[in-house]
């Protein structure tokens, strides 16, 4: 994948999910977050920012996974292992992407300290604002839609400061409670996320702003063998799973290397 300025882009991107756990002689328990963490090459749609466009055919998509029950600091020097092994090194550029949580940050730039950017996944700052609108406008759904689109289209296009200067100016006298605390709570995220929201900026190199991939792997990585209808599973085996899943879903190479090993 190159970007617009012609450099070769490697991306790291994490998350998580639920995955719903199972107490002593069957009872339901707390569920527990499952940690999911990629590197990946999209593949573009336009074909002069394939990494080696001369092929003239289109290159596959690439992943590794990664998954389990542990903190994401005990995945990471994980990760950076993943990372080694399918050649990061060799990417121009290395990008990041998170939805903000505590501590994602810090470990990326550990684990990967050439990253140029630790993006905040646009979809999930982009649902701040239109919870804005909705408390803010009340009982009009269309206007509330059409509020939370421009407040999304200025963050796009002119980045986190211009949407959060506009916000600061909303006058909340008159307002619900729960108006002015979904308020508060905006440009409380808006002003601790602004270094990773210079959305025109990663736009114009043509990097990604979404998480989605990352979101699908949660999905296809966990969700889909662990969070079936009825099912809840020991602390033990959902981490295993994880695991397991993780490997069976990447390229061939680990998931072969795992059973010649063993």
């Amino acid at each position: 994948h190159r970007d617009r300025e012609g450099k070769t882009v490697a991306y790291v991107a994490v998350d998580a999910t639920g995955v719903a756990q199972q107490g002593a002689t069957g009872a339901k328990a707390e569920g527990r977050m499952a940690n999911v963490a990629m590197i990946y090459n999209p593949v573009p749609e336009d074909p002069a920012q394939w990494a080696d466009p001369a092929v003239g055919r289109e290159p596959t998509w690439q992943a590794r996974y990664l998954a389990s029950l542990e903190p994401m600091a005990e995945l990471g020097p994980l990760l950076q292992q993943q990372g080694v092994a399918v050649g990061i090194e060799r990417a121009e550029r290395w990008i990041a992407l998170s939805d903000g949580g505590s501590g994602l940050e810090g470990m990326l730039r550990t684990q990967f300290p050439r990253v140029e950017a630790v993006i905040l996944d646009f979809y999930h700052a982009a649902e701040y604002l239109s919870e804005l609108a909705k408390s803010w406008v009340g009982t009009d759904p269309l206007a509330a839609e059409a509020l939370g689109q421009h407040w999304c289209h200025q963050l796009k296009h002119e980045g986190g400061a211009s949407v959060l200067a506009t916000v600061r100016e909303l006058d909340l006298r008159g307002h619900s409670v729960a108006a002015c605390a979904s308020y508060h709570a905006t440009v409380r995220y808006v002003e601790n996320q602004m270094h990773r929201m210079d959305y025109p900026l990663y736009r114009a190199k043509g990097w990604q702003i979404g998480s989605g991939p990352v979101e699908s792997a949660c999905k296809r990585v966990v969700g889909q063998r662990l969070n079936g209808a009825g099912m809840r599973w020991g602390e033990a085996g959902a981490d295993a799973v994880c695991r397991l899943r993780a490997l069976f879903l990447s390229e061939p190479g680990p998931w072969e290397a795992f059973w010649n090993h063993n």
